[in-house]
């Protein structure tokens, strides 16, 4: 099953995000790597956002790891939301 998760930034995400960066990076890629994470990344010019796909059975996978997030520890997230989504296109649908 395919969950969403969606971080809403600080306004000023650009400026504060620097001491957190590479622990919130690392924590990501090990997800990445353990093939639960499919693609990460912000949602903005600026970001106000970040979007990160997740293939896990329960979305409480998805809620520990954002409530363990650097960015979420330190601040940066405002908020998070954990959604299902329905996959219909492409390799992983």
């Amino acid at each position: 099953m395919h969950f969403l998760l969606r971080y809403h930034y600080v306004p000023d995400i650009a400026e504060r995000r620097g001491p957190h960066r590479d622990a919130h990076l690392r924590r990501l890629w090990a997800e990445a790597d353990a093939g639960r994470v499919i693609v990460a990344g912000a949602a903005g010019d600026p970001a106000v956002e970040a979007v990160i796909l997740w293939s896990v059975d329960h979305p409480e996978v998805v809620a520990a790891f954002a409530d363990g997030d650097p960015y979420m520890t330190a601040g940066l997230i405002t908020s998070y939301e954990v959604v299902p989504n329905n996959s219909d296109v492409g390799e992983i649908a």
